[in-house]
């Protein structure tokens, strides 16, 4: 089920049984505005305690890739290398695993964009499960002492391997 652009509900029933509310768009450019220099380090750190369907995220991801298209302009492999740290730098917990899947699909499809114009090529497949994972692995087991992993990319590194598994959306369990 998706959410139509600026709806901040998707039923009712949600809204009763999870207290599910969207954020609004203009509220969390507001609140972003508030830590603006962070939204635009490629490397900072963001976890979104309740993501959605990835309002806060999307809007955050969209602000880092600015920053690697100035700094990537003309150069595809420092493109792909900084964009792929500014995704794994978002990370977001949801108790709907609808919300994680639609956050995940949501923010790959903001990378997947950036990347096709500024590099000039589609994406490969590949990178759908390297960048958020496979789709059996949309949900952590909070019990587990390994429950949450953070992976991070060196900046002397064109991109990551393709052993990593790289997840910003999850839902608990």
């Amino acid at each position: 089920m998706t959410q139509a652009k600026n709806e901040q509900i998707k039923s009712k029933r949600r809204v009763v049984d999870h207290g599910e509310v969207f954020t609004a768009e203009r509220e969390v450019n507001a609140m972003l505005d508030l830590v603006k220099q962070e939204t635009e380090r490629i490397d900072s750190t963001f976890l979104e305690p309740a993501c959605g369907n990835g309002n806060f995220l999307a809007a955050i991801l969209k602000r880092k890739l600015a920053v690697v298209n100035i700094i990537g302009k003309g150069k595809p492999g420092i493109w792909e290398s900084e964009s792929i740290r500014a995704l794994m730098s978002v990370y977001g917990v949801d108790l709907l695993p609808d919300n994680v899947e639609e956050c995940q699909l949501r923010l790959y499809g903001i990378w997947n964009e950036a990347y096709s114009k500024a590099c000039k090529k589609d994406c490969s497949d590949r990178w759908l499960n390297v960048l958020i994972g496979p789709a059996d692995a949309t949900s952590i087991d909070l019990s587990s002492p390994s429950a949450v992993t953070f992976f991070s990319v060196s900046k002397d590194k064109e991109c990551p391997s393709e052993t990593q598994v790289i997840v910003p959306c999850r839902s608990v369990r």
